[in-house]
């Protein structure tokens, strides 16, 4: 993303909405960007390349 990262974007959103359902969808696998990613609201998070 151009202007801010997802985590931030993740953030911002959960400053005013806690409802809204978040999923990352990135490449960023190690086991600390996945728990940052939870950790700050989004339901899931899944890493690529992914498999349907």
């Amino acid at each position: 993303m151009p202007k801010m990262s997802g985590i931030e974007l993740c953030k911002k959103i959960r400053t005013k909405d806690k409802k809204t359902p978040i999923i990352f969808l990135t490449a960023k696998d190690l086991p600390s960007d996945i728990i940052e990613g939870l950790n700050i609201g989004a339901g899931d998070y899944i890493t690529k390349p992914f498999d349907v």
